[in-house]
């Protein structure tokens, strides 16, 4: 398929780099050779403390915090930057399948969606289970449901396997807060203004998740766990004040995510290599951020709930 440059961009791939190094290097050049065939363009926002001004001199597009902040404010400045219909988030050491990129580019040229889902896969067995997860993304399905399934975790909510309309993203006013697991409150309000308008699937594997010791979801960190607790509360605060359902039965739902929040956390502590004084650190901290916000007056009814019940509540 032929395209014309010089009609507007279609899709704009934002990525924030925290470390250039030889494989981001290579991204890169390999990502110039497509801008020039394709209607495409390549954001990225370095925010890495060791990165220069000076070494991206050659890297068009490029946008430099003086601060190193964290993924959603460098997502965030992609957002306004762009200049394509659509708006791909990447993460820097993942990649994509750039054999099927005239697929996607042909597949949202006619797509009449707010967003579509992306096929992927990883290098990870553990997180090949996302996969299953995923597939109820883009079901057809009620959206008060679809956020029911959110708050009880059995959605995948990485921002990575979509394609957004920059469009409805920018009139809703949805963007990146500056903690980890920023796409967690994120895809939530996307879900919640998207309302029972149809997810497009583009069936194609176009996305390559590599986990490695050092992704956020691989480590235990206190930052991390403030992160992953503050998403949710969010989350929880951002439907109260939308008000979607009844109060009472929503009230219920949320003490549900918040304790499948804790227990999730809490095992992946006691599953982690750290030592057992680090480990006890990061529960006083799961502990301590969580335990105004739980209920003790509840029946368990999953393994968190249990866990719940054995660690949080003689602390409450």
């Amino acid at each position: 398929m032929n395209y014309n440059k010089k009609k507007q961009v279609l899709i704009t791939f934002v990525t924030p780099i925290h470390i250039l190094d030889s494989t981001v290097k290579k991204n890169i050049k390999k990502n110039q050779v497509l801008e020039k065939k394709l209607p495409i363009e390549f954001i990225y926002i370095f925010n890495g403390p060791k990165i220069k001004q000076v070494d991206l001199k050659e890297i068009p597009n490029n946008y430099f915090l003086k601060k190193s902040n964290g993924p959603g404010l460098a997502r965030n400045i992609g957002i306004k930057k762009a200049k394509g219909k659509w708006l791909l988030f990447l993460d820097s050491d993942d990649d994509i399948i750039s054999k099927n990129l005239s697929k996607l580019i042909s597949f949202l040229i006619i797509q009449k969606t707010n967003f579509v889902a992306i096929n992927f896969k990883t290098n990870n067995k553990r997180y090949e289970k996302n996969l299953t997860k995923f597939q109820l993304n883009f079901k057809k399905i009620n959206y008060k449901k679809r956020i029911k399934l959110f708050l009880e975790q059995k959605l995948e909510y990485a921002i990575i396997f979509y394609c957004f309309k920059k469009k409805f993203i920018i009139d809703n006013k949805i963007f990146f807060k500056n903690y980890p697991y920023e796409d967690i409150l994120f895809l939530l309000k996307i879900y919640f203004y998207n309302k029972n308008n149809p997810i497009s699937y583009f069936k194609y594997i176009f996305y390559f998740k590599k986990i490695h010791n050092k992704s956020i979801t691989m480590t235990v960190s206190e930052n991390n766990i403030y992160g992953f607790i503050t998403a949710w509360k969010d989350v929880i605060q951002f439907l109260k004040q939308k008000k979607i359902e009844n109060l009472k039965k929503m009230n219920s739902l949320y003490q549900y995510t918040l304790r499948g929040v804790f227990g999730y956390l809490y095992k992946r502590v006691e599953k982690s290599s750290s030592n057992v004084t680090y480990k006890l650190k990061m529960k006083k901290i799961i502990i301590n951020n969580l335990k105004r916000h739980i209920n003790k007056n509840f029946i368990a009814s999953t393994n968190y709930d249990r866990c719940v019940k054995s660690h949080l509540i003689y602390e409450i």
